[in-house]
């Protein structure tokens, strides 16, 4: 028998993290809380988590590939828009569970990014993925996951800082 919470106190627990994710991908909406209840309904399926040994971050991979699935099916659908977010929030980490919480402003613009700036940009500054993580992922290689995230933090900085503010490059 495992010493693990009950399933009830899983949920609680990383219910934000899991939906943070799911919106920031796939936008706030329908398709958000699909996947997250869909994350859910696969970690009851697995439940109880032998051999995980950190269940955030297992949550947040199934979240993140479910999502992965809804985008490939949006593009069957219709094109998604380009943009972006990182150096406008002044971090080079990968914030922790307290930090998952960003302005609506900055969500509002994430989400007009192209799917695969956003997988970037969420699964590593809001789920502290690494870029190889990321690459394995998307199947790309580190660099192109490094290079789809930089271009994903100009697009929102672009438009989140005003042109005539100062950048940590122009100083």
């Amino acid at each position: 028998m495992t010493n693990q919470p009950l399933f009830h106190e899983i949920v609680e627990a990383h219910s934000s993290a899991v939906l943070a994710v799911c919106a920031s991908v796939l936008g706030p909406g329908p398709d958000a809380e699909d996947a997250w209840q869909e994350t859910f309904v696969s970690a009851l399926r697995a439940y109880p988590f032998d051999g995980v040994a950190n269940v955030e971050a297992w949550l947040v991979r199934v979240a993140g590939r479910r999502c992965i699935d809804v985008l490939r099916g949006r593009r069957r659908e219709q094109p998604i828009d380009d943009a972006d977010l990182l150096g406008v929030l002044g971090r080079d980490h990968a914030p922790g569970a307290d930090e998952l919480a960003l302005p609506d402003e900055v969500w509002e613009h994430v989400v007009t990014l192209t799917p695969r700036q956003r997988f970037v940009i969420v699964h590593r500054y809001v789920a502290g993925w690494s870029f190889g993580e990321i690459a394995a992922e998307l199947d790309c290689s580190p660099a192109a996951a490094r290079r789809c995230g930089s271009d994903a933090v100009a697009a929102l900085r672009a438009r989140l800082v005003p042109s005539d503010t100062p950048t940590e490059e122009s100083r």
